[in-house]
């Protein structure tokens, strides 16, 4: 099931499915602070994958249900992000068969 909280692999394999434009709206979707982004965008400036990554390390760290599927739904219902459907759709598949 896609409830268990999420693996340092899967924040790896989510982070390639998500696209550079508008990673920050989805941080603030899932309520990661403005200036924890802005320290992210400092120290990852050269690449948007590692950004994206070290967001969603954030996130689970912090987050009451860091699971695929609150991840999932956020991105669903805000879809202010560029997202790889296809490829996120697999992960939840493989994850759900844990």
């Amino acid at each position: 099931m896609c409830d268990t909280q999420l693996e340092e692999a899967d924040l790896v394999e989510i982070s390639n499915c998500i696209g550079a434009f508008g990673w920050e709206m989805l941080a603030a979707a899932l309520e990661v602070p403005r200036t924890e982004v802005e320290t992210i965008k400092l120290d990852y400036r050269y690449s948007s994958k590692e950004q994206i990554y070290h967001m969603l390390v954030y996130w689970r760290r912090n987050a009451q249900q860091p699971t695929f599927n609150t991840f999932y739904g956020v991105v669903k219902e805000y879809r202010c992000v560029t997202v790889e459907w296809a490829r996120l759709r697999k992960l939840k598949s493989k994850i759900g068969k844990r």
